[in-house]
């Protein structure tokens, strides 16, 4: 693929593939096939199919920085949090020093291939429970989000320990204004 006349070839075998599968006039670019039909370009998925090859057969590693494992104590986590206690209902700006027995990660998210929660749970910085949900299709990412930290507080409430000091990390604002007491008038 670095010579031209073989991506002019390669291009060319696609386009007319591209053309027939619109149904579009022959003077359209091949570009705008590209967009109309879906389909990527073919040097860029050949670029890709190399770069894959090379990831997984080891001989380029420091080129590639793909699914490389993180200690999760390192994360940094850029999200609000709240204080769940029976006594205060704070909202911090997830800077505290304080460390709390039980750390909740949350998240909710909307894409093409559904909708879904997750929930992690630790305590003592031990990871003592992940889950994953999935929504229906008509949920929205803020009603994932939501149930993301309805069932976090709902196992936590289930959990076997005497302090239940918690503090949730989670992305979403309405899911924690949801948590605060109601003002009254």
């Amino acid at each position: 693929m670095k010579k031209e006349y073989n991506k002019a070839k390669y291009t060319r075998v696609q386009r007319l593939i591209s053309l027939r599968i619109a149904k579009a006039y022959r003077t359209i670019l091949h570009a705008a096939l590209c967009i109309i039909t879906g389909i990527p370009p073919i040097n860029i998925k050949v670029e890709e199919a190399v770069a894959l090859y090379n990831i997984t057969t080891g001989r380029i590693v420091q080129r590639y920085e793909i699914d490389k494992e993180k200690n999760p104590n390192y994360w940094l986590q850029p999200a609000h949090t709240v204080k769940v206690n029976d006594n205060t209902d704070e909202t911090t700006d997830g800077r505290e020093d304080s460390k709390r027995s039980i750390q909740v990660y949350t998240d909710g998210s909307k894409s093409q291939r559904g909708v879904g929660a997750g929930v992690a749970i630790y305590k003592d910085d031990k990871v003592t429970d992940t889950k994953k949900y999935r929504l229906d299709w008509r949920c929205s990412n803020n009603q994932a989000e939501q149930l993301a930290v309805f069932k976090a507080l709902e196992n936590i409430q289930n959990m076997d320990t005497s302090d239940k000091t918690v503090q949730i990390y989670t992305d979403s604002l309405i899911a924690l204004e949801s948590l605060k007491k109601p003002e009254e008038p």
